[in-house]
Order: C-alpha cells, then structure tokens, then sequence
C-alpha cells in the first residue's frame, strides 16, 4: 500500500494535470510543497516528546539534535505544522508550545497566539504572560479574559525563553 505522502504526491499531480493552478498557496506554500508538510509535522511530533511535562529537556544531549533541525526548518512550514500536530489527537498540546516557544521562530510568533487563542491552557498562559514578549503577554491576558481565569503575573519568572534550547 503506497505511504501517505505518496498518495498526497498522486493528488497533487493530478489536480495540476486537470488544470488545478499550481501557484495558489495554501499559507504560503504551494500544493507541491504542502507535499512535505507531513514530514515536518512528524519532526514536530518527535521533538516535542522530548520533553517533559514541564517543558524541559528530558535529555539534553539526546535533544540537541532534532532541536537543530526543528530550527532548520524553512518557516513557512512551522504555523501549519504546529496546527496539524495540535489538532492530532494523543497531542501534549502543552508541550507543542513550550517546543514552539523553544524554537523561536521569528515568523511563528503570530501564528502561535492564534493557536494558543485556540487551544491554550492554564499553564501556557502563565508562560505566556511571563514570558518577557509583549505580544505572547497580550495574548495570555487575553484568553484569560476569554476563559474567564486568573493567570500569576511574575515579572522576569517565565520558564522559556523565546529561541533559547
């Protein structure tokens, strides 16, 4: 039975040969390259589960290496990346923002509001808030206005650093 990405290769292929456009973009990426996402998707899936329910590096030393090619990864990838993997069920979602937190990624930034907006939590609100990011700190006031919920403000106590390993 042909994998996934080979099914979703014969798809592309054949919208494009009964006449699909194949420049419309799909948050910025064409349909070939929405071929590659799974991959990235899976990279995501690994790297977060190198972490604990903290948030920290199970094993550094282990970790160090699929960090540094999260961090290769061409950005337009990571937004819709991070939605697949949150939206897969048995996700840490958590942990998908402490990762994304983790990687910091300069374009991610906006896209990982929206996505805590959707599927934040207690915690990642407080990270948030805590963070040192006025934009990730808007943000974590925000859903908690929205989730009716107090989130500890603690200047200079946020867990992660924006890029930091």
């Amino acid at each position: 039975m042909p994998s996934l990405l080979d099914r979703l290769i014969v798809i592309v292929e054949l919208l494009l040969a009964l006449g699909a456009d194949g420049d419309v973009l799909n948050h910025e990426l064409r349909p070939d390259e929405m071929t590659t996402l799974k991959r990235h998707v899976d990279a995501l899936e690994a790297g977060h589960r190198l972490l604990d329910r903290e948030g920290n590096w199970i094993d550094p030393e282990v970790a160090r290496v699929p960090y540094d090619e999260l961090r290769a990864i061409d950005e337009r990838f990571v937004g819709p990346a991070m939605t697949r993997l949150l939206l897969k069920r048995g996700t840490s979602r958590p942990q998908v923002m402490r990762l994304a937190m983790k990687l910091g990624r300069p374009r991610s930034k906006e896209q990982m509001v929206e996505l805590f907006l959707r599927f934040g939590d207690p915690d990642t609100a407080e990270e948030f808030l805590n963070s040192g990011s006025r934009i990730f700190s808007d943000a974590a006031r925000k859903w908690a206005d929205d989730h009716n919920h107090y989130v500890l403000g603690r200047q200079g106590s946020g867990k992660f650093s924006w890029g930091r390993f």
